[in-house]
């Protein structure tokens, strides 16, 4: 599980080793690059994202899980539908290497 606070990214470009399965929280406030960038990264180094959720684990629909990344100044309440620690925490993504 990756909860770093913003490194995301540096930390999976660095890894030694790919892991078979990876949890990662996504903060599109905290990363120095858009979210999408750390996603590509995954796509890049042969990881399938098969899950989206809020921080308790509950599943939420990728549609969701883009709302809740795309730049707080693009977004307006309506944009991220209701649901239970909607703006508590970042979203978090489980990723498996293909």
């Amino acid at each position: 599980e990756l909860d770093c606070e913003g490194a995301e990214l540096q930390i999976i470009r660095g890894m030694n080793i790919l892991p078979r399965f990876l949890y990662i929280e996504v903060h599109p406030t905290l990363l120095p690059n858009p979210a999408e960038k750390l996603l590509q990264e995954l796509d890049n180094l042969g990881y399938e994202i098969i899950q989206y959720m809020i921080h308790d684990g509950e599943e939420i629909p990728k549609t969701v899980f883009d709302s809740l990344i795309s730049p707080a100044e693009s977004q307006n309440d309506s944009d991220v539908p209701d649901f239970p620690g909607k703006m508590v925490s970042p979203p978090v993504i489980c990723a498996r290497l293909s």
